[in-house]
């Protein structure tokens, strides 16, 4: 079965067998986390590495928005617009600050410190600089991941295992508009078949495995 991704268009794909549901999903998840597997992904007839462009989520409870993968990246993006011409300046101004700031203390106590130059990335840490989640509903934090998952870890596609037993038809539609915004590829698979109005092309396997498309 071959899936066209086109842009502004998600793909729903449904399994109603257990049995296959089961093996598919597991194969997928296990390529996704650098496995070997049948699947392949490809822009034309370029073949792309899964584990790099591709990001699986079993269930939305387990979405962390701050793992180390994430922080990293959030505080390299921080570090690139810290160090911009726009920021430049006002940068250097708070580390000047802080090191002023520390050599004065030094004058009024009777102890010899010694410290490093001011890091951008140890500063942030100290913060808690972070993604915010405190957001208790699963629908923002899940448009808060497919912003990082694009913009910062550079997914072409995320596929949603199951997402119809989380999220009501509204908010998954609400999700695919912001999916099209981003211009993420969404594959959402499910075991029972959604009805959109729009922007969903459907790939069944039925029951008696039949392809459906």
């Amino acid at each position: 079965m071959q899936f066209e991704l086109d842009e502004n268009q998600a793909v729903v794909w449904v399994i109603e067998s257990p049995k296959i549901f089961r093996r598919f999903g597991q194969e997928l998840m296990a390529q996704a986390d650098g496995h070997e597997g049948r699947f392949i992904l490809s822009d034309y007839d370029k073949q792309l590495d899964i584990k790099q462009n591709m990001e699986v989520i079993l269930t939305p409870y387990a979405i962390d928005l701050n793992d180390k993968k994430c922080l990293n990246k959030i505080y390299a993006e921080l570090k690139v617009l810290a160090y911009n011409e726009q920021y430049y300046m006002a940068t250097q101004t708070v580390l000047n600050q802080i090191h002023h700031y520390l050599i004065t203390l030094e004058q009024d106590t009777c102890i010899d410190l010694s410290f490093a130059e001011p890091d951008l990335i140890q500063l942030w840490k100290a913060s808690g600089v972070k993604a915010d989640d405190t957001e208790c509903d699963l629908l923002p934090i899940i448009v808060q991941y497919l912003k990082i998952a694009v913009s910062l870890l550079d997914k072409k596609v995320l596929v949603f295992v199951n997402l119809s037993f989380y999220l009501e038809k509204s908010e998954i539609e609400e999700l695919l508009q912001e999916a099209f915004y981003l211009k993420v590829s969404l594959i959402l698979i499910e075991q029972r078949e959604l009805s959109f109005s729009t922007g969903v092309k459907y790939y069944i396997i039925d029951k008696d495995h039949c392809e459906i498309c």
